[in-house]
C-alpha cells in the first residue's frame, strides 16, 4: 500500500506546499479503510461504506491515527451533520432515513473492528510520483473534480486501493481530500481528446439531459428536484445523471449538506473548456 501525496494550494501564487513526511502514515489510515470495506464488502450496506469511506478522508484532513480511530467517530458526525447537540442527536435529525440507519451503525461499530485495520505501506512508485506532480496544476484539478479549487486547502491522494475511482470529500471546516486511483489517466483531464468531444456531444445530444442541465444552470438541485422541474421520474433522471456525470458534463456540488440530500450542478469548467476548444478549432 503505496504512501500518497499531501498538498495544500496556494492559488494566489499558484504554489503547493507539500507535507511529505508528517502526513504518509495519514494516507495509510485512508487506505487501510478502504480496504477493509472492499475486503467485508458483503456485509456492509453502501451507506455503510460511504461513510466508511467519508471517515478516512477525515482521519486524514485531522491528522488520526490509527490508535485513535475509534474515539474519533463523534468529533466526524459533529463536524458532517449541522445543527447542535452531541453526534446521536445530530443524527437522528437526518431526513434520510437510510443514511440514519447507515450512521448510527457506524457510530456503534465494535471498537475490534478498528483495530483489525491493516497497517501496511510502502513507498510511491514513479507512476504515482509522475501522477503527484501533474496534480500541482490547479487547472488540472479544477478540471478533475468539476469546480474551481480557489483558496480551499486541499489533499491529495493517489489510491491503489481504488485504482480507477475518483474520490472527492468536502469538509466546510477542514478542506478537502481528493482521492485519484492510480490507473486514473490524468492526460485526458489536461487536453479535452476526440472520444472524450464525442461523449460530451452523445450526453447533450438528448431533449431530457439537455433540459436537466438547463435547469441545473440555474439552481443546484437534488435528483428529486431534477425530476419535478423537468417532468421525468426519479429512475429516469438517475439514468440521464449518470450518463452527464461520466461525461463530466455534471458533477456534485461541494456544498452539498449531509442528510439533506445531493445537490448536482453543471461542470462550468469543463463547459467553458469546451467552447474554448470550440472556438479554437473554428479559428
Amino acid at each position: 500500500m503505496p504512501f500518497s501525496d499531501s498538498s495544500t494550494i496556494d492559488t494566489e501564487n499558484g504554489k503547493y506546499y507539500h507535507e511529505h513526511e508528517s502526513c504518509y502514515h495519514m494516507f495509510d489510515v485512508y487506505e487501510s479503510i478502504i480496504s477493509f470495506t472492499n475486503e467485508y464488502a458483503q456485509f456492509l450496506s453502501e451507506p455503510v461504506k460511504r461513510i466508511f469511506r467519508s471517515f478516512g478522508a477525515f482521519a486524514v484532513l485531522t491528522d488520526t491515527s490509527f490508535k485513535d480511530l475509534t474515539k474519533r467517530r463523534e468529533a466526524f458526525f459533529v463536524t458532517q451533520y449541522p445543527g447542535s447537540g452531541d453526534a446521536l442527536s445530530r443524527i437522528l435529525r437526518l431526513d434520510d432515513e437510510t443514511e440514519k440507519e447507515a450512521a448510527i451503525r457506524f457510530l456503534y461499530l465494535d471498537a475490534v473492528i478498528f483495530d483489525k485495520l491493516p497497517q501496511t505501506s510502502a513507498p510511491k512508485d514513479e507512476i504515482e510520483q509522475e501522477m503527484a506532480e501533474k496534480l500541482k496544476d490547479p487547472e488540472l484539478l479544477s478540471r478533475l473534480i468539476g469546480f474551481p479549487v480557489g483558496d480551499t486547502p486541499i489533499k491529495i491522494h493517489i489510491s491503489q486501493m481504488e485504482p480507477r475511482a475518483i474520490n472527492l470529500h468536502v469538509f466546510e471546516k477542514l478542506g478537502i481530500f481528493l482521492s485519484v486511483g492510480a490507473d486514473i489517466d490524468l492526460d485526458q483531464y489536461k487536453a479535452m481528446s476526440e472520444d472524450h468531444l464525442l461523449a460530451v456531444f452523445k450526453a447533450l445530444a438528448d431533449g431530457s439531459r439537455l433540459r436537466i442541465v438547463q435547469a441545473l444552470l440555474k439552481n443546484h438541485l437534488t435528483t428529486s428536484e431534477i425530476a419535478t422541474r423537468v417532468d421525468l421520474t426519479l429512475s429516469t433522471v438517475n439514468h440521464h445523471l449518470k450518463q452527464l456525470v461520466e461525461a463530466n458534463i455534471v458533477g456534485l456540488d461541494p456544498s452539498s449538506k449531509a442528510g439533506k440530500g445531493a445537490l448536482y450542478t453543471v461542470n462550468k469548467t469543463k463547459m467553458h473548456h469546451l467552447l474554448d476548444l470550440l472556438h479554437t478549432k473554428l479559428d
